[in-house]
């Protein structure tokens, strides 16, 4: 998750969430109580959403009603490039957007849309995410000079792809049209296939 910015990351053999938020938050309201905003990609019932409401939970039982996070399903507060822009503009607290959405701001966040980057282990996975210097510093800070701080990363599972035909193996892409995220290297990686994708949102 992130305070007042965040990402979500997918790679091939496991898709993975980033939590962010802003760099610096608003301060408490004249009662003391902090009252924050939540995006996601995602709708009740699905990972990302309940991720947030848990976490909007967790935070008001901590601090004893002092904090007050309201969660909002992927669309109700735009595409997910408006969501990155409100995170950055501190609009909202937190969200969860995939890199693919930043890839124009920082392009090295788009690695996790790399087809078999991660091990079909998810707990593998999950153990690379927990500890990697180069998400938790380096990539961190490419994003904390854009007012965006990762809180965490998190895998969601296996990517897959929907079509009107089998897609089991880069040939099968050939001449595919497809939808992806507004990223250039997620675009790059399946014109290499020989598919032809277009950036759409999911709104």
């Amino acid at each position: 998750m992130f305070l007042k910015k965040s990402f979500k990351a997918l790679a091939l053999a496991g898709a993975v969430s980033l939590g962010l938020a802003a760099c610096g938050s608003e301060g408490a309201g004249g009662d003391g109580t902090y009252n924050w905003q939540f995006v996601t990609e995602e709708v009740q019932g699905q990972v990302q959403y309940e991720y947030a409401a848990e976490f909007a939970e967790l935070l008001h039982e901590k601090s004893d009603g002092q904090i007050n996070i309201d969660v909002f399903e992927f669309g109700q507060l735009g595409s997910e490039v408006d969501q990155v822009e409100q995170l950055q503009d501190g609009i909202v607290e937190f969200a969860i957007v995939s890199p693919g959405f930043t890839g124009g701001m920082v392009a090295e966040g788009q690695v996790f849309a790399l087809q078999f980057l991660f091990p079909d282990d998810q707990e593998k996975t999950q153990e690379i995410l927990n500890t990697s210097e180069a998400l938790h510093t380096h990539l961190a800070g490419m994003y904390e000079a854009h007012n965006i701080k990762p809180l965490a990363f998190f895998t969601e599972g296996a990517m897959q792809w929907t079509g009107s035909n089998e897609l089991r193996t880069p040939a099968d892409f050939q001449g595919f049209k497809m939808r992806t995220q507004e990223s250039p290297l997620i675009m790059e990686s399946y014109r290499a296939y020989g598919a032809d994708p277009s950036p759409l949102s999911l709104v």
